[in-house]
């Protein structure tokens, strides 16, 4: 039996990516911090946990009428390109952005759609790694705390 995970250079690439949420190719402490934190446990604890959810939505709705729009989204997912003009790419990741809390399909995310998105559930997204691992028989365990890796 081995314990943790086997992954592709593609893989850990995909992780680092997702702990650097400044796009700025390194990971900073509060970015780490932010990655170790169980925000579920946080949640379900805190009584100040709606606050706080509505303070990171009123930051991110600049305009402050009351939704996250495309300008807004891309200003926060583009915030360190200089030149300020968004590619055919940036606009297909904002869509998908948008896409991804936006129930209602009015292209806006309102503040119980940014609740829901955070509320989602945060699956690491390595389908491919899944994907071998019971190609060679073997299963992860996602009960425990600790992952454990059978062969």
């Amino acid at each position: 039996m081995r314990v943790g995970y086997d992954i592709t250079q593609d893989e850990c690439e995909q992780l680092l990516d997702s702990l650097d949420t400044t796009n700025d190719g390194c990971i900073d402490v509060d970015e780490f911090l932010a990655a170790l934190v169980d925000w579920e446990a946080l949640e379900r604890s805190s009584e100040a946990y709606p606050s706080w959810v509505k303070e990171a939505f009123n930051m991110l709705d600049k305009d402050r009428n009351g939704t996250i729009d495309a300008g807004e989204v891309a200003e926060l997912v583009f915030m360190n390109e200089d030149d300020g003009k968004l590619t055919s790419e940036a606009k297909k990741v904002i869509a998908a952005c948008i896409s991804e809390a936006d129930t209602d399909g009015d292209g806006l995310i309102d503040l119980d759609e940014f609740i829901t998105l955070l509320q989602m559930d945060p699956t690491d997204r390595l389908d491919a790694y899944e994907l071998r691992l019971s190609k060679r028989g073997g299963s992860v365990d996602l009960s425990a705390d600790e992952t454990v890796l059978v062969d």
